[in-house]
């Protein structure tokens, strides 16, 4: 049986004699679910401390009975802890870090100008209420439906690891993008023109005239988009055959599969002399920064 009461101590007045007091709160004492005693600060109140200790008196018997709350532990840890977590389980299901850590820093984002520290306190108004005034800032609709799309990805790995009961996010949906440019393969001429400006050029983005020279032409020959560029190094190349390739590794594809595509004689001519000129190792990046 749960029991209230006012902790009693003893102090010194101003003539040095001995006083017996009462602490301001009331405290209760109650028989958690493991059989242990329990005792809670309560309120200076004493029917809210009586309410408070018949609550705890009921969670421990539900909690005995297997009717317990088994989010309770997990609501009361702070919504970056978890973030943590997630970051993590992303990098062991195969996401790069570089990806894993976009997600993390836009859900970072969202819960800090959200002011959301717990998961009581997500709100699916405040989220919207948030991306409005992003995109009154500049934010463009593509990236904040990125934005959204990383807390729902945060909010559902919740429920999926059993940390939450619900998604209160599930029904937001992001903005229909449109995209008014006209997109297009650019002409030989245009090739060539990209080509000869680009090698004639100097450093731009702490890339050298050649390594953006070879960047675009290789670019232009498997149409591999930038993110998987950057992550090829010289053993992804395989220059040294009748058939020459180049293999994306799954990590960095979009649909997560391994990607091998053939290269022409001329172009793997070009960088098989490019790697001895510079004589880069097969671990070193092909496309690497100054």
């Amino acid at each position: 049986m749960a029991s209230i009461f006012r902790q009693r101590y003893t102090v010194k007045d101003q003539n040095g004699k001995r006083v017996r007091k009462h602490s301001k709160c009331w405290y209760v004492d109650f028989k958690a679910a493991d059989g242990t005693r329990k005792r809670i600060k309560g309120f200076q109140d004493k029917a809210a401390t009586a309410q408070l200790a018949a609550r705890l008196e009921r969670e421990a018997e539900r909690e005995l009975a297997g009717l317990g709350d088994k989010y309770k532990e997990d609501r009361k840890r702070p919504l970056l802890q978890h973030l943590n977590d997630f970051r993590e389980s992303l990098a062991n299901k195969g996401t790069t870090e570089k990806q894993a850590q976009q997600v993390y820093n836009r859900t970072a984002a969202i819960l800090k100008g959200c002011g959301f520290v717990f998961m009581a306190d997500i709100q699916a108004s405040r989220i919207q209420q948030y991306i409005a005034e992003r995109r009154k800032e500049g934010l463009s609709i593509r990236s904040s439906n990125f934005y959204l799309q990383a807390i729902k990805q945060f909010c559902r790995w919740l429920v999926a690891d059993q940390r939450a009961a619900e998604n209160p996010i599930e029904y937001l949906k992001g903005q229909t993008v449109v995209d008014e440019r006209k997109r297009r393969a650019l002409t030989l001429d245009e090739i060539s023109c990209l080509l000869d400006a680009t090698a004639k050029g100097s450093k731009h983005h702490s890339l050298t005239a050649k390594v953006r020279y070879m960047l675009y032409l290789l670019a232009l020959n498997t149409g591999f988009r930038a993110s998987e560029l950057a992550s090829l190094t010289w053993q992804s190349l395989d220059l040294d055959t009748s058939e020459p390739t180049i293999t994306i590794k799954a990590g960095y594809t979009k649909n997560r599969k391994e990607a091998t595509m053939p290269l022409k004689q001329d172009v793997a001519g070009l960088f098989r002399q490019w790697q001895t000129d510079s004589n880069r190792k097969p671990t070193d990046k092909v496309f690497c920064r100054i």
